[in-house]
């Protein structure tokens, strides 16, 4: 628009020349002053040029003088026109002075005048102006009051059909429209509608005011639709200022006003109902008033203010950030063109402030919010108390503080805002429009205070006022359903206290109705959806009702959905899905849950930015949901991603921040668990530091102390089964005893801290035997389960608790009558079925079961349905989607599991089963590998599709499965390692893993593939014994048996071994290996007390002790059953168990050098094969392929740069092979450079391989076994494992312990030979223990000339016969038991 002032020049300088010809004492003199100072200060209102007001107060001032003066005959009129005057210019100019000299005018001006005067409405309607433009100046409601009367009094004095009628009936609605905005009592509001309806059709169609009428009623209107929500009223102040706009010409001066009404009002509808076209249009009107309002105008910091407001919602809704920055740059332009002392500087102050809050929800920027505190503290500051607009203000400051404390977790901060928010309830009279807002700040902030301290006073009162703010906001109100939204989440808070159902109920009620007034489009719609979903989930884990956990997820789903990813609350939903989903996981056991969970939970840390305040919530989240995968599946990668996460979460919570107990707890938690892992002490002291502090910070009442104490309890009583310190013990319970106490009866927790509590009363009586703490321990347990539904996943661990509970007090009283067995065989049972639950606590359940039964003593037939549950545990136990360290630290619990089970069998004379349980229950590892290597033949043809799918994942799986993947942990310290992506990778192992199940689902539901690769029959295990019998010798602490298969039988020959026992297998096995370290022949053991059992033995006492006991107790019974024929020695193939494993089976026989006997030797060649499967023979194409071909033998001499003591012998071996090879025109020979990756490759390449290097067994980590290669490094058990080579051939071992195996897991073969077989070697030579540097090459020739000696390809299925007649030569040589034994 163009400035007008220069058309002011001409009447300003007329109005001089009129003065000129109307000196002072001329009747019109007075007026022409009057004039002259109207015009300059409408010209300094444009140009503001301080002369023009200057000369303009003048000429007023000698204008109040005249009219002063008793002899001056119009002083009234003068009076009046100078009193509207100055309130023109106190409205302008914002000068104090002005109205208060005004209103003295005017009043003169009534006390003279008669009630009959003409002009006596008129003047009334003036001062009636002047005293409301003063109040809403200093907002003194005397002023307002006053201001209302007067407007009364000239519509009582004016005759029907007076022109100005309309004018003074739109002046009394409006002051009756502001009383109602400051006190809120809706009879002004009613009263000023039908005023404004009067006026309007008292006005004429043309009047120049109708469209200000309009838009009076439209504002009356809108205002009644706030305050009840009734959608006619906002649709009609909708249609009435879209009248006022279409009447109003453009350049029309009000244009701009009418135009920012109509937006205020599609902006509301907008809030009411989410239409992003009310949003967008009302935005396109704020763009078009603020174009029509000219720089300088005081109109324009408020036509920016709602511009930026409205830029500042889209933004929020759609998320473009240009939206929100020039929101603020325009609130900003407001602010700095609003002169300080300006009525409506607070409010601009508090509009900025709004929108560099939206900017810190979504960036997290401090800076923000340390702005916004100060600019609406401002705002408070100058905003004088009564002022209308006060309470208002208040709410905003409170509000900043609170999300500063949120931040910070400053108490100061929580303080100050309930003392803000109780300032502004009190500010806010009954009946206020917006009491029911103040009242649901107030409680928003005690139940934060509540859960900071858990003041259950702070909590009721929270509870009540929003009951208040409920009940006095009516039915179709825009903000009904926010506000039970809130009211929701109090009485969710409250049930999370107290357990009351009651509670629960009413806050699913409420949000089922928030969700319904909701509708669909608005922007709140997937708010609500979430909290309800959130508040489902929360019945779910109280009742277990299926239905509502579906429904949760649903809803999550939907909220997800509605919620864009640049949305600030979009990670918040994407966390509660999660939670839904692992919920859901833990009742199912479907892992895709679990693994979607983690998906979205790191997707709610990407979306959030490195800073912001959220972020730490988030990284806690997510470092749980590795936490839940840890319990599910052992797999440390992810205890070790936990710890990492709870660890960055707690580097960014400060001090004083209310979550920061919440995170001491969670990294307290996965440090505990880690210790149990690892058994680093370390681990355990600083779980148990980070606990106490939780403690400490939380204050007693809390709702989170007793999860703190049931923690710290917990850990105590782990370091008390370490150290065996009572002190740390009574501790422990005492502080479940708090947790309990501290618990209602009904909260969803309580049950688990009456587990804890029943099981370290249990722990007490085994210390003390205390037949109290036992009683009460049983009492306890019994309670715990009865709290907690069926199909909780957490179900099976209460059950254990109880179950060995009742075991301790049937073995105290030793009455079989008693129900305790027989309870706890039931308890025991039930949660080892249970479909929920992690498989550790399932599987830990079965062993119960199985030691309860035992009890019953004449029951075989129940062991044997409690084994076939425990045999059914076994995959999900050591799950192919882990690790191999987490596969076999799984499998300790089952150490003794596949010997117990055959035994069982072998009771109920069943061996059939026996061996299939063996095989079922060892080499479990090496079994997934090789299933992984499976051909898929058979089913390609009847489905090309499925069988393509599933060797693709298996072969993916099985390249993924044999990696190290290394914690996170290690290398959270280093800035070049990715953490991001190695969670990624295991997730992606995870996914192959369940993908790979599936299929198989769907392959054994096509007709024909029932079994596929399900655990072999005896039928499919005895076609296994094609080249000589298989015999399986079975220690378990119940018997000890020898089990036979034969080629093409499925009857397995039992033997017996009744002669001997566990504990005497065991105890040579022990005698052993004392010598053997002893010797520097060291084998791996537990035992401390190193060479008691072998003190002043030689070595050939001990063997002449073994060997002869392994022959009389072992062997001679085995050899009478197998009847074996003269002639050519046949194979023996041994499978054995147990501390079988580590003795020298081969070697058994009697070599008294006085009188020697007989001797296994003489008999048969032995072999050993960690599981009959790999006795499975490849397709009969590759063995002709490997039989007609040249032998390509790959020699590993031991590498210079190994850092290992030099072997004198190798380069001689070397020279050997070499030799016998250039006799063969058949082989051809391969050197390597000894690194790991060219021995690797050429593995591949070649037939067979020579290794004469060093060699080791990992003690820590026996998969980390094997050999000892250039530069230091090893060429480890899963890099041989990893190799898939389709030409069988042999692998000569000559190095020490390469078929060792790790004591601790006997039954799953974890050396270097097993790993060769695994690799495609149909052949293996090895060595148990240490060998002598002189003995291998004397061994090593005489296998190779055996072998190369016919003339023809060299047969590696030889091997096992030139190794027999190459160990006969050696012991013959008068060698020691030590060189020819390993």
């Amino acid at each position: 628009m163009n400035d007008v002032s220069p058309d002011l020049d001409v009447p300003i300088n007329l109005y001089r020349d009129v003065l000129r010809l109307r000196p002072r004492g001329h009747p019109d003199h007075p007026f022409t002053l009057l004039s002259l100072g109207i015009a300059l200060a409408a010209r300094f209102q444009r140009r503001h040029d301080e002369a023009d007001d200057a000369e303009g107060r003048s000429l007023l001032s000698q204008v109040l003088d005249v009219a002063l003066a008793d002899s001056y005959p119009w002083e009234h009129v003068l009076l009046d026109h100078l009193g509207v005057l100055f309130c023109i210019q106190f409205h302008c100019l914002g000068r104090l002075g002005d109205p208060d000299r005004a209103i003295s005018m005017l009043e003169v001006v009534l006390q003279f005048t008669s009630n009959d005067h003409p002009d006596k409405p008129s003047w009334l309607n003036d001062l009636g102006g002047l005293l409301s433009t003063r109040y809403e100046r200093l907002g003194d409601a005397v002023d307002l009051d006053r201001s209302i009367s007067l407007y009364e009094e000239a519509v009582q004095f004016a005759r029907d059909g007076h022109p100005d009628e309309p004018l003074w009936l739109n002046n009394l609605g409006d002051s009756l429209s502001i009383r109602f905005q400051r006190f809120g009592d809706v009879a002004d509001l009613e009263r000023s509608i039908s005023l404004f309806e009067d006026a309007v059709q008292l006005t004429p169609e043309r009047h120049p005011d109708k469209q200000l009428r309009l838009i009076n009623l439209g504002g009356s209107l809108f205002a009644r639709h706030e305050r009840f929500g009734d959608i006619i009223d906002l649709n009609k102040s909708i249609s009435l200022f879209e009248d006022a706009v279409k009447f109003t010409p453009d350049g029309h001066p009000d244009k701009r006003l009418w135009l920012n009404n109509l937006g205020d009002s599609l902006y509301s509808r907008y809030e009411r109902f989410g239409d992003v076209t009310d949003l967008q249009k009302s935005i396109s009107l704020f763009e078009d008033a603020l174009k029509l309002t000219p720089d300088g105008h005081p109109d324009k910091p408020s036509q920016l203010n709602n511009l930026g407001d409205s830029l500042s919602t889209r933004f929020q809704r759609l998320g473009d950030v240009a939206d929100l920055e020039r929101s603020i740059s325009l609130l900003k332009d407001a602010v700095q063109l609003t002169p300080d002392g300006h009525p409506d500087k607070p409010s601009w102050l508090k509009y900025l402030g709004d929108s560099l809050s939206a900017r810190y929800k979504h960036f997290g920027d401090v800076t923000d919010l340390e702005r916004l505190i100060l600019l609406r503290e401002d705002a408070v500051q100058l905003t004088p108390d009564g002022h209308p607009d006060k309470p208002s203000l208040l709410i905003g400051f409170g509000n900043s503080l609170s999300t500063r404390y949120e931040h910070f977790g400053d108490v100061t901060d929580l303080g100050k805002s309930v003392s803000l928010f109780e300032d502004a309830v009190q500010l806010t009279p009954d009946g206020h429009p917006d009491k029911p807002s103040r009242l649901n700040n107030l409680g928003h902030s005690l139940s934060t205070r509540y859960k900071h301290f858990g003041d259950v006073t702070d909590l009721e009162r929270s509870v009540s006022l929003f009951e208040d703010a409920v009940q006095l906001t009516p039915d179709g109100h825009p903000d009904k359903p926010s506000r039970l939204n809130n009211l929701t989440s109090s009485l969710a808070t409250r049930y999370e206290r107290f357990g009351e159902v009651a509670d629960l109920e009413k806050s699913i009620s409420l949000l089922e109705d928030a969700v319904q007034l909701t509708p669909d489009g608005h922007p709140d719609k997937a708010s609500r959806l979430n909290s309800l979903g959130q508040t489902l989930s929360t019945r779910y884990r109280r009742f277990g009702d299926i239905t509502d956990l579906e429904r949760s997820i649903s809803l999550g789903e939907d909220a997800m959905r509605l919620t864009p990813d640049w949305h600030p609350k979009k990670p918040l939903r994407l966390i509660n899905l999660a939670h839904s989903l692992s919920t859901h996981y833990q009742r199912f056991g479907d892992i895709t849950d679990l693994e979607r969970s983690i998906s979205l939970m790191d997707d709610a840390v990407q979306f959030t930015a490195d800073g912001h305040p959220d972020k730490p919530t988030w990284l806690n989240h997510l470092g749980n949901s590795f936490s839940t995968r840890y319990q599910r599946f052992g797999d440390v990668t992810d205890l070790e991603r936990s710890i990492y996460l709870f660890e960055k979460a707690m580097q960014f919570t400060p001090n004083r921040h209310p979550n920061k107990p919440l995170r001491l707890n969670n990294l307290g938690n996965s440090l505990s668990t880690r210790y149990t892992h690892f058994r680093d002490v370390a681990d355990l002291e600083r779980s148990i530091s980070l606990f106490e502090d939780a403690v400490q910070l939380t204050p007693d009442g809390h709702p989170k102390k007793p999860l703190w104490l049931n923690n710290l309890g917990d850990t105590l009583a782990t370091r008390y089964r370490r150290s065996r310190d009572v002190t740390d013990l009574q501790k422990s319970i005492s502080l479940f005893e708090d947790a309990v106490q501290s618990t209602p009866d009904g909260h969803p927790d309580k049950p688990f801290w009456l587990n804890n509590l029943s099981h370290l009363l249990s722990t007490r009586y085994e210390r003390f035997e205390d037949i109290v703490d036992l009683e009460r321990s049983i009492s306890l347990g019994e309670d715990a389960i009865q709290f907690t539904p069926d199909g909780h996943p957490d179900k099976p661990s209460l059950l254990n608790t109880l179950s060995l509970s009742l075991l301790h007090r049937f073995q105290r009283s030793g009455d079989l009558s008693s129900s305790d067995l027989s309870r706890a065989i039931l308890y025991s049972s039930r949660a080892a079925r249970s479909p929920t639950g992690p498989a550790v606590r399932r599987f830990d359940a079965s062993q119960i079961w199985t030691r309860g039964v035992r009890h019953l003593g004449h029951d075989a037939h129940s062991l044997l349905d409690a084994y076939t549950v425990t045999f059914d545990l076994l995959p999900q136990l050591a799950w192919i989607g882990l690790s191999l360290h987490d596969r076999y630290h799984q499998l300790l619990r089952a150490a003794d599991c596949a010997r117990d089970a055959a035994a069982t069998a072998l009771e109920v004379h069943t061996p059939a089963l026996a061996v299939e349980w063996l095989e079922q229950g060892r080499s479990i590892v090496w079994g997934q590998f090789s299933q992984l290597r499976t051909p898929v033949d058979d089913l390609r043809p009847a489905y090309l599709e499925l069988a393509a799918q599933f060797e693709r994942v298996s072969r993916e799986l099985e390249h993924a499965s044999a990696r190290d993947r290394a914690p996170v942990g290690e290398f959270a310290a280093h800035s070049n390692v990715n953490v991001g992506a190695l969670e990624k990778e295991a997730g992606k192992y995870h996914t192959l893993a369940l993908s790979r199940e599936r299929l198989l689902s769907e392959i054994r539901a096509a007709p024909g593939f029932e079994r596929f690769l399900l655990p072999k029959t005896i039928k499919q295990l005895s076609s296994l014994a094609h080249s000589g019998p298989v015999v399986f010798l079975n220690a378990s602490k119940y018997r000890c048996d020898a089990l036979v298969v034969m080629a093409g039988s499925e009857d397995v020959v039992h033997v017996p071994l009744s002669n001997t026992n566990y504990d005497e297998v065991a105890g040579m096995q022990l005698r052993l290996n004392d010598l053997l370290r002893l010797k520097g022949r060291d084998m791996p053991s537990d035992d401390s007390d190193r060479g008691a059992r072998v003190k002043g033995m030689t070595p050939d006492d001990v063997f002449s002790s073994i060997l002869p006991y392994l022959w009389e107790k072992v062997i001679s019974p085995i050899l009478e059953v197998l009847s074996l024929s003269d002639g050519k020695l046949p194979r023996i193939f041994w499978c054995p168990t147990g501390p079988f494993s580590f003795l020298p089976i081969h070697a058994a026989g009697l070599y008294s050098k006085s009188n020697p006997g007989p001797k296994l030797s003489d008999f048969a060649i032995s072999s050993y094969i960690p599981t009959m499967s790999a006795l499975e023979l490849p397709p009969q194409e590759d063995l002709e392929a490997t039989s007609s071909r040249n032998i390509r033998l790959l020699v590993v001499p031991q590498p210079s740069t190994d850092g290992q003591a030099y072997l004198s012998g190798v380069q001689g071996e070397i020279e050997m092979i070499r030799k016998s090879a250039s006799s063969s025109p058949f082989v051809s020979f391969q050197d390597a450079d000894g690194t790991v990756e060219d021995v690797l490759s050429k593995m591949m390449d070649t037939d067979w391989v020579h290794f004469a290097c060093h060699g080791t067994q990992d003690r820590t980590n026996p998969y980390d076994s094997g050999f000892l290669l250039a530069h230091g490094k090893r060429l480890k058990l899963p890099d041989v494992a990893r190799l898939s080579r389709p030409h069988g051939g042999l692998a000569f071992l000559s190095a020490c312990h390469t078929a060792t195996g790790d004591e601790q897991l006997s039954e799953e073969a974890i050396h270097i030979a097993a790993g060769m077989l695994l690799a495609g070697y149909r052949g293996v030579i090895a060595t148990i223990w240490s060998i002598m540097d002189n003995d291998a090459p004397r061994v090593t020739e005489d296998v190779y000339k055996s072998l190369f000696s016919d003339g023809q390809v060299p047969d590696s299925r030889q091997a096992a016969e030139a190794l027999h007649d190459a160990i006969e030569r050696l012991r013959d040589s008068g060698a020691s038991f030590l060189s020819w034994v390993p």
